[in-house]
Parts: C-alpha cells; structure tokens; sequence
C-alpha cells in the first residue's frame, strides 16, 4: 500500500511518499515502512525510472509489525499500521518522526476491536476516526485510541464507534472523502461507494447494501 504523507511533514522536509511493505502468504513475514521524497530523486529514461533510495525505513522486532497490508497517517504525522497474523490481528501506532526500529506508541488489538484480517486503512480529514477495511466490513475508530493498557507500546481495545457490515468480501482498498463516504475496492472489478457511518455508535449490520452500494464505472 502505497499512500502521501501529510503537509506538515512536507514542511518538515520528510517523507511524502509512505509504503507499507511486506505481506506474506497466511499472514507470514515481516512488515516495514519505508518513505520517499516527492518528487523522486535518481530519475532517468522514458517513463522515468527512479533509483532513490529511502529517506525514512521502519522495521525490527520492536515495531511489533507483521505481514502489513494497509497504512494511513493523520495531518500531525502519526503513522498508523496494520499488521494481518495467523495469530493476533493489529493496528500500531507509530509517533511522528520515529524511524528504524522503534516501538509504536499503541497497538490496537484485542476481542473487542473485532478487527480481521486488516487490509486498509484511512484517517479522516479532522484526525479523530480511523476506518480499517477488515474481511466484510468496515470498522471505525477514535482517536486516539482509547481502552488502552500498559506503554511503549499501549495495548487498546475499544469497541468500534460504528462497524459496516455487508460489504462484498475479500477487499484490498479504502479512501475517505470530505463528506465521509467510504469507497472500497472489490474483487469483482467494481468499487463501492457507501453513505457515512453515522450517527456515531450505531451499526449497518443487517441493511440491505443495494442502497448504500453502487458499482463505480
């Protein structure tokens, strides 16, 4: 998963440009974060081809990351991870600025995130929820993370704000718009589109989503 980095880091001089790496058949391997300068650096030929190395690496055995498919960020730089395992699902907090092989801040994991087999994620545009793409349905988050024990890292579990049920499965993609409709890649060739997770603290489960879904052509 490849995303941009908020303004403030481009302000900072930091990475723009952020890659989730390494997911492994069955949840195995290990996951790092890398970042790179927008626009590249090392470009030659016709499309251009760069050869930059990065300018920020996340990875060791203190970031607790595993498998990761999916990777968001807030405007103040939180990096948020997920990390799909054949034995714990989870979502890590990374601070702004942290690099190499440091732990995050928080992981969310837990019976009550109902979290599984994470595949994407999005940070809405106030940074206050974190939607994750999970197999079937969306759940939403706030933050920061509440229910949370213990440090370096944080273990929270809290409950979803609101959980949308329903949607075709499996699914690779999620972005979030200003008006908060979620968009998700499917594996039939099709996108949807549906309305936003409100009011705050009820769940879609059970709605039909012929009526909150349409195929994008």
């Amino acid at each position: 998963t490849i995303v941009a980095a908020p303004a403030a880091w481009a302000a900072a001089a930091t990475p723009t440009v952020l890659v989730a790496n390494g997911y492994g058949p069955g949840g195995g391997g290990t996951g790092t974060v890398t970042g790179y300068p927008d626009p590249p650096s090392g470009c030659s030929g016709t499309p251009p081809t760069c050869a930059a190395a990065p300018s920020l690496s996340i990875g060791g055995s203190a970031t607790t990351l595993q498998a990761v498919q999916g990777i968001a960020e807030d405007s103040a730089g939180h990096i948020f991870v997920d990390s799909f395992s054949q034995s714990t699902d989870s979502i890590a907090e990374v601070a702004p600025g942290a690099a190499g092989n440091v732990a995050p801040v928080a992981n969310l994991s837990g019976t009550a995130t109902g979290i599984n087999d994470p595949a994407g994620m999005v940070v809405n545009s106030t940074g206050t929820d974190l939607y994750a793409l999970n197999l079937g349905n969306v759940t939403e988050y706030a933050l920061p993370f509440t229910n949370c024990t213990g440090t370096a890292p944080a273990t929270c579990d809290p409950a979803p704000v609101s959980t949308l049920t329903g949607a075709s499965s499996p699914n690779y993609g999620m972005a979030l718009d200003s008006s908060g409709d979620l968009y998700v890649s499917n594996t039939n060739n099709s996108v949807s589109e549906y309305a936003p997770l409100t009011p705050a603290g009820t769940s879609l489960a059970g709605r039909s989503t012929s009526w909150l879904a349409k195929a994008l052509r």
